[in-house]
């Protein structure tokens, strides 16, 4: 079933036979892949694991923080991945008021001749450096970048991956990567629209079932998909 290494997922696929892939799903605030194939460089990827007929469609195992795994039907994803940050804005403007005070108390310290007012000035221009300096490590640490996978037509997240600062760089080859097998799945999908508007459907009710959709997420779906009946 397992295999070692990143090997690139092959791009033919046949109606009998389909690759079966693992992806990865972390919380918020993660900063690394919860789980790696070895020889991924430690970035999470896609390794291939065995073939399945079922549904005639590829599949993506996902594995939420808390150890679960879900199977998701790629043919009811859209392949454009939704790239957000969420910014700690006010961490910044504090880093940047207190850069722009360590430099008005380095004048001061630089201005002065006289030794305690001298002294005075260094105590302050460390003091404020050092506040600054905290100011951007908690940039650092609350900055949060997701990159999400939404369904086709109900448009609600069905797989995340959440870290900090250089998450969408570390994973743009997994995107890349599971993107291609997305269209690849497209293949696979009804011939008319009101089948596959009905199959995503099931699809949104299976993953509510399964505890990866929340029941308000699952019902805000189900709507967008019904409207376009």
């Amino acid at each position: 079933m397992g295999t070692t290494g990143c090997k690139r997922p092959s791009t033919s696929f046949s109606k009998r036979r389909h690759a079966k892939y693992r992806s990865f799903n972390r919380g918020a605030g993660s900063t690394r892949p919860c789980s790696v194939a070895p020889g991924c460089g430690g970035e999470p990827c896609i390794s291939p694991s065995s073939t399945i007929t079922t549904l005639g469609s590829e599949w993506v195992r996902g594995r939420e923080a808390a150890a679960r795994e879900y199977v998701l039907d790629l043919r009811f994803v859209d392949p454009s991945f939704a790239l957000t940050r969420q910014i700690p804005w006010r961490c910044i403007w504090a880093a940047l008021a207190l850069t722009a005070a360590t430099g008005a108390a380095a004048m001061w310290y630089a201005a002065e001749t006289a030794s305690r007012p001298r002294l005075l000035a260094a105590e302050v221009s460390a003091t404020l450096f050092t506040g600054a300096t905290l100011a951007y490590l908690a940039v650092a640490v609350r900055l949060v970048e997701t990159v999400a996978l939404h369904s086709l037509h109900g448009r609600v997240a069905v797989l995340q991956y959440r870290g900090g600062a250089g998450t969408l760089r570390r994973i743009r080859p997994f995107m890349r990567k599971l993107g291609a097998h997305v269209r690849l799945a497209a293949a696979a999908r009804r011939s008319t629209r009101a089948e596959h508007l009905r199959d995503e459907l099931r699809e949104h009710y299976r993953l509510k079932e399964a505890g990866v959709l929340a029941g308000e997420t699952y019902d805000a779906g189900k709507a967008r998909i019904l409207a376009q009946h």
